[in-house]
């Protein structure tokens, strides 16, 4: 017992020799390392549920080591961010755990409204009780919002947004510095470009799948017609099979312009990254 006790006394001893030696490089690591793990998490791609945190973690250590010394910080030497007048390490790492989530988050935002219209589709042609277990999601998901979240990110991935998201982190520490306590965050952020991006998910997602509602919607006008002239015909066992299959058949029809409009949509919010 007394020889556990003393092995762990010099395990403090030495862990305080080495913090006081390198004490300047293992704030700055650990505050850089709070908000890429924070971004991970929340961002596209890396932030899918079905990776599992081990590599998130893996992936976080690598940009870290490498960012540490790319990105402005205070200079290393003794006496580590926790002996600024003024500041607390602790304050710093939740800053920078909250800059990175929201970063993440706006990143995603772009990925959410793609998502969104598979959604709307799924219910205007009348598969919304076709769910199926998304694994990215760890829910369950609709059909068609599967699909359409899974050629977004093969589109993501295409047009090079992994490294949007790199450069995304990269510059956040230039326009937020790392060992601030005090950010004016509308300085920086528009938050009525946040809330436009967050309301314009329904109308992107109406917009991406315009045709399919527009031959739904005339099918629904027909189908009524026919219920009102002709009530003999079962119009709603009919049109439980017509309008997925005439859906469907619209959006292979479509995709090519479908898969224009994603990637032209993806282009034109690089600008938040």
């Amino acid at each position: 017992m007394g020889m556990t006790i003393m092995d762990f006394s010099s395990a403090l001893k030495g862990f305080g020799a080495l913090h006081n030696q390198f004490g300047g490089v293992i704030d700055v690591w650990l505050l850089i390392f709070c908000r890429v793990l924070a971004f991970i998490n929340f961002a596209p791609v890396f932030g899918r549920k079905d990776i599992i945190f081990n590599v998130k973690l893996g992936l976080a250590v690598f940009i870290t080591s490498i960012l540490v010394w790319v990105v402005p910080h205070p200079p290393f030497g003794h006496g580590s961010l926790t002996g600024w007048p003024g500041t607390g390490f602790i304050t710093m790492m939740i800053l920078n755990i909250v800059l990175g989530v929201l970063i993440g988050f706006i990143a995603d935002l772009v990925m959410q409204a793609i998502s969104s219209a598979g959604d709307l589709m799924n219910n205007q042609i009348g598969l919304s009780s076709a769910m199926m277990f998304d694994a990215a999601a760890r829910k369950q998901t609709a059909l068609i919002e599967t699909l359409f979240a899974f050629i977004a990110l093969v589109l993501y991935l295409q047009i090079g947004g992994l490294h949007w998201l790199i450069w995304a982190i990269q510059r956040s520490f230039t326009v937020f510095p790392l060992a601030a306590v005090h950010l004016n965050l509308s300085q920086h952020i528009s938050m009525d470009t946040v809330v436009q991006l967050s309301s314009n998910m329904f109308l992107v997602g109406t917009t991406l799948i315009a045709p399919v509602m527009a031959v739904t919607m005339a099918v629904d006008l027909i189908l009524g017609v026919m219920n009102r002239t002709s009530q003999q015909i079962p119009v709603f066992q009919l049109s439980m099979g017509l309008k997925p299959t005439i859906g469907i058949l619209v959006m292979i029809g479509t995709l090519p312009v479908l898969i224009n409009a994603m990637k032209d949509f993806l282009m034109d919010h690089r600008a938040i990254f």
